[in-house]
């Protein structure tokens, strides 16, 4: 069971009103923020 969640980084959806959707759809009554919404590929930004 899910108590606290802490959201980082981006998400893998097109568009930031799918991730924040997403988030909410699934940890809503456990986050008390949301990360920016960054969206795109950023999967190997760090190679």
């Amino acid at each position: 069971m899910v108590r606290n969640a802490h959201l980082v980084g981006s998400a893998p959806y097109d568009t930031a009103d799918e991730s924040f959707r997403a988030a909410m759809e699934h940890l809503g009554g456990h986050l008390k923020r949301l990360p920016d919404g960054e969206v795109g590929e950023r999967d190997t930004w760090i190679r």
